[in-house]
């Protein structure tokens, strides 16, 4: 006991500064990862690569309508992760987002460890990690809240990144070696996305004389080698059970994201603006300021050097691309935490020099501020006040009892991934479930189903038809 308390003792800031961030993470993230539904498009696709993965043992590759997925063409490591979350809570969106909520809080930890070891406030680290996983861009749709790449990508370059840097300043090969694994899971989770940040800590090495040298080490090189070989051997498996797979993948993700596109954004300014409109509102100047700071302070620190280079590097590589999605911003969220912590603990400490014992209640202020933000951006994607009609016949499809001997069929004049989601659950309940078109032969279906909003395009299309089955119609 004596042994604990000492402990305790000293480190009773670290463990609160941890205490603290785990509790804002708790608050933010656990309650809203049971918010319905299932997003439509990459969400609701990676649930149902999910359940398919789940049903057919096929642990290679993704697959959709039971053939193997030729729109979704990522690596399957998230599917994977949520295949072994589903396994703990249930096939729902708690399962299907967990991991996502769990890779914000590692991004968390690993920014609060990282800025205490480079000698920065507690206080500093504590409001650096609960920025990092609560700035808009986070919390908005497709961010760490959702089963999407993106929450796990970005944790996997924040430990690439923190381990390249220890391995740059102490020359310790188990570094390299953790940067290079989490750059093998990275490209695992989306593929080439991984590599965006790594020139801006490559040019960091370069410039800095003391870690030049280790650029170009065996171990680096080394260890990368091998990373590679994996990734390779994973694709010459994939296609070859999927055969025109690495074609598929070098036009949508590889070089085609660079040449043209059919989709293509030329705008070069498309993720300032967004930073500028809504992704980081309420810490545009924040972040600006500190990268103002990191050119022209002469209290510079590595840290802050490696959030600036990573920053100004990666951003002229996602906005020449053509291929252009406002979550594709996501991995600067990291680098901008480390560029306002040396900012927020130099404000810190000239407060505490000029205005003493003001200094825990700025700290208090900037940490108020920061979960008013993040709670009110986490509640705008709660609907049960005014459910939009996916809501309305979800919400029906998980509360109603149904036959097993009938046989539904489900309308919604949308694309409807989202939808299948649950249908596949109701599927695995031993229940009749089929999406329903509206030039489709009904009289294979007892009942069809639909929410009140889509009635009338349904009756408009289908009037006068012979065989027509019982409707049944959900109104909030």
């Amino acid at each position: 006991m004596q042994r604990i308390l000492k402990f305790l003792q000293a480190n009773k800031f670290t463990l609160t500064g941890l205490s603290l961030v785990f509790a804002v993470w708790f608050i933010i993230y656990i309650k809203n990862l049971s918010v319905p539904i299932i997003q439509q498009w990459d969400e609701a696709r990676n649930a149902v690569n999910m359940q398919e993965m789940l049903q057919n043992k096929n642990w290679l590759m993704r697959y959709f309508h039971g053939s193997p997925d030729t729109w979704e063409l990522k690596p399957p490591m998230l599917i994977w992760f949520q295949c072994m979350s589903t396994k703990l809570f249930g096939v729902t969106e708690f399962g299907i987002r967990f991991p996502s909520a769990m890779a914000a809080l590692g991004i968390a930890f690993i920014t609060f460890f990282l800025l205490l070891s480079e000698n920065v406030k507690h206080i500093t680290a504590t409001l650096s990690a609960i920025t990092v996983i609560t700035m808009p861009a986070a919390l908005h749709p497709h961010g760490f809240l959702f089963g999407d790449h993106d929450a796990l990508l970005c944790f996997f370059q924040a430990v690439m990144l923190t381990a390249q840097y220890r391995y740059f300043k102490s020359g310790k090969s188990k570094w390299i070696w953790l940067t290079a694994g989490a750059f093998l899971m990275g490209w695992l989770t989306k593929s080439i996305a991984i590599c965006f940040v790594l020139p801006g800590i490559w040019m960091l090495g370069a410039l800095i004389p003391d870690y030049r040298k280790r650029i170009f080490s065996i171990h680096q090189t080394l260890a990368f080698s091998s990373a590679i070989g994996v990734i390779f051997i994973y694709y010459m498996l994939r296609n070859h059970y999927q055969p025109g797979y690495i074609d598929m993948v070098n036009q949508e993700e590889w070089l085609g994201r660079f040449g043209k596109h059919p989709q293509a954004n030329h705008d070069l300014f498309y993720y300032l603006k967004g930073f500028y409109h809504d992704r980081l509102k309420g810490f545009v100047f924040p972040v600006l300021l500190s990268m103002l700071w990191a050119i022209g302070s002469r209290q510079k620190s590595n840290f802050q050097k490696l959030g600036f280079m990573v920053i100004i590097f990666t951003l002229p590589i996602l906005s020449l691309s053509q291929s252009k999605n406002y979550w594709y911003d996501l991995p600067l969220l990291f680098p901008m935490a480390l560029c306002m912590a040396l900012l927020f603990d130099y404000i810190l400490l000239f407060t505490k020099k000029h205005l003493p014992k003001t200094e825990f209640f700025i700290g208090m202020f900037a940490l108020f501020f920061i979960i008013k933000n993040a709670w009110k951006i986490s509640q705008s994607h709660n609907h049960f006040g005014n459910p939009n009609k996916k809501e309305i016949l979800v919400q029906h499809l998980k509360q109603d009892r149904f036959d097993k001997t009938i046989k539904y069929g489900v309308f919604c004049n949308a694309f409807n991934t989202d939808i299948l989601f649950y249908l596949n659950n109701l599927k695995r309940q031993g229940y009749s479930f089929t999406i329903v078109e509206t030039s489709a032969d009904l009289r294979k279906y007892n009942k069809v189903m639909m929410a009140k909003e889509d009635e009338e395009a349904w009756k408009k299309q289908r009037s006068g038809s012979i065989g027509e089955p019982d409707l049944e119609i959900f109104s909030h």
